[in-house]
């Protein structure tokens, strides 16, 4: 005789059942979060040198007070406050903040020459240029903060995945051809194309409790000489009350997500369902990928990939009589009937998903001359560790600071954090047919002057990722790449025109300096330090060493 009914319209239930199920079934809705709540996004760059950032103990350990950290460098007057956003979204919905500018700029430039014959005298006429653009692209500059919050399976900490975007405004650079005229011919035009300044770019997935602040980030400018400046970003994750005020109770609660439902004793079995938020399982290898209509059929399949997938992973059995239903339409209230020993097995597995689950990861390079290693006797015998060689190197004036990056992630996600400049360079393409020496006067020769753009960023790319081992709580398996390309130097190549006018046309093209790359996979402990180096010559012959230092850490 029991049931349960809905009314979409209104948004209401309508459960009848026995008291006692009747009680279940509330502190279910309560866990579900029947009552929608809001999540304040509060998001700052901060861009501050390396002598403020050592007062407030950035680089010692100090990552972990973030909100303290932030506060006193805000309180400095050498440190600047490039961005902030606040904003309000609910869980689970993606929420984008952005204060930019739009730049256009053709992708595209055509030349035309119009004039008279350049079979001229020395009293003759002349010839002109003309650019004309085309195939607009547009891009934005500024800060774009995309995020999207949901809660943790535990109910106590908040997932976020976010990405954030800083670009300065666009540095343009002229790539008309410059013609060195012997006799009568006038190209006085610009044929621009801008650099994109980006100072950072994070994408990431973790955990945070409400109120908490974070700090990420920690590179310096892809286009600062001195490497002397990082930028950070500060991020907090707040959960409202229904009155828009912080809510101080939220993840105070002990519940992991599990209800005791009832046992079967004639059996032997027990059974347990468990509310899991929407991210709590994505960060495994379980597809938590919903369709738009979820059909009967299409339920009942991915129930059984459910339990094909608890079996690899927890070593669940599925005996006759055992079950796994699915009580909310979205695979987000799981009920399991199994042995208590398979039941225990679940509760080991969801609660290890619930369990101290953030992992954050420092990445250090720094770059060092000969004199910097001299001074630190680095090709001494003695050498130190790799955490007091990396305080060391700090330290020193002449060593230069590319990166600090402090990252916060999801164990086994990657992630990705950098600082570049993106310079875009042209495929020149020119056609010299249609000017000959039987023109008449006022001929018009078209001539192709960019054909197409090429792309290359310049600067740092760091992308980690960190998973956990299951049987050594404090082993961390790493896999990193570190990519660190240099400015480009541009060399002019010049192209000589034959005929009764000749003229040297000149275009610029980059050459791109021998950039320090890592690619490798290793295993760590938490809270240990280990470094690579790599040996590169710079543009002008000199020999640098790039160290890489990197220290995962599972909160």
């Amino acid at each position: 005789g029991s049931s349960v009914g809905n009314s979409s319209n209104i948004n209401y239930i309508c459960v009848r059942n026995t008291s006692e199920n009747i009680e279940k079934f509330e502190r279910f809705l309560s866990k579900a979060g029947v009552l929608p709540k809001n999540v304040e996004v509060d998001v700052k760059f901060v861009e501050a040198g390396r002598s403020a950032l050592s007062a407030v103990g950035y680089f010692d350990g100090a990552r972990t007070n973030a909100a303290i950290m932030l506060e006193k460098l805000l309180s400095r007057g050498d440190v600047k406050l490039l961005h902030a956003t606040r904003g309000v979204a609910k869980f689970g919905e993606q929420s984008v903040y952005k204060s930019v500018t739009e730049y256009y700029y053709p992708r595209l430039y055509d030349v035309e020459f119009i004039g008279k014959s350049l079979q001229c005298t020395n009293q003759g006429s002349s010839v002109s240029a003309v650019a004309s653009p085309n195939d607009f692209l547009q891009e934005e500059f500024g800060a774009i903060v995309d995020v999207s919050v949901d809660e943790s399976a535990d109910r106590k900490r908040l997932y976020v995945q976010l990405g954030a975007y800083l670009r300065d405004s666009p540095e343009w650079k002229d790539f008309a051809f410059k013609t060195h005229r012997q006799r009568g011919l006038d190209s006085d035009f610009k044929m621009e194309l801008p650099f994109t300044p980006l100072r950072m770019q994070i994408d990431s997935g973790f955990y945070v409790h409400s109120g908490e602040t974070v700090v990420l980030g920690g590179l310096t400018d892809a286009h600062d000489k001195k490497r002397d400046v990082l930028v950070l970003m500060f991020a907090t994750m707040r959960v409202l009350d229904e009155y828009g005020n912080e809510d101080k109770s939220y993840g105070k609660s002990m519940s992991c997500g599990k209800e005791e439902w009832r046992e079967y004793p004639s059996s032997g079995m027990k059974a347990v369902s468990y509310f899991c938020a929407k991210s709590s399982i994505e960060s495994d290898s379980f597809s938590t990928e919903k369709p738009k209509v979820l059909k009967s059929e299409i339920i009942a399949k991915r129930i059984e990939e459910w339990k094909a997938l608890f079996t690899e992973e927890w070593g669940v059995q599925w005996p006759e009589g055992s079950s796994l239903k699915d009580l909310s339409g979205s695979l987000s209230l799981m009920w399991f009937k199994n042995t208590p020993e398979n039941i225990a097995k679940i509760t080991d597995g969801f609660e290890g998903i619930v369990k101290s689950r953030r992992v954050e990861m420092d990445v250090c390079c720094i770059e060092a001359n000969e004199k910097v290693l001299k001074d630190l006797d680095y090709y001494s015998s003695n050498r130190v560790d790799a955490a007091t060689l990396q305080k060391r190197l700090i330290a020193h004036s002449e060593a230069k600071l590319i990166a600090d990056s402090h990252l916060i992630m999801d164990q086994g996600f990657e992630q990705l954090v950098k600082s570049t400049m993106e310079y875009r360079y042209p495929d020149y393409d020119m056609i010299f047919d249609n000017i000959s020496s039987n023109q008449t006067d006022n001929a018009k020769n078209k001539w192709f002057g960019i054909l197409d753009i090429d792309e290359k960023e310049c600067g740092v790319i760091i992308e980690p990722l960190v998973s956990r081992r299951l049987l050594a709580e404090d082993l961390c398996d790493v896999e990193l790449r570190v990519n660190i390309q240099g400015e480009p130097m541009w060399k002019s190549f010049g192209v000589k025109a034959i005929g009764s006018a000749p003229h040297l046309i000149t275009m610029e093209l980059p050459f791109f300096s021998r950039c320090a790359a890592f690619d490798t996979k290793f295993t760590v402990r938490s809270g240990v330090t280990t470094v690579f180096t790599e040996s590169v010559i710079d543009a002008i012959g000199r020999h640098k060493t790039i160290f890489i230092f990197c220290t995962p850490h599972l909160r």
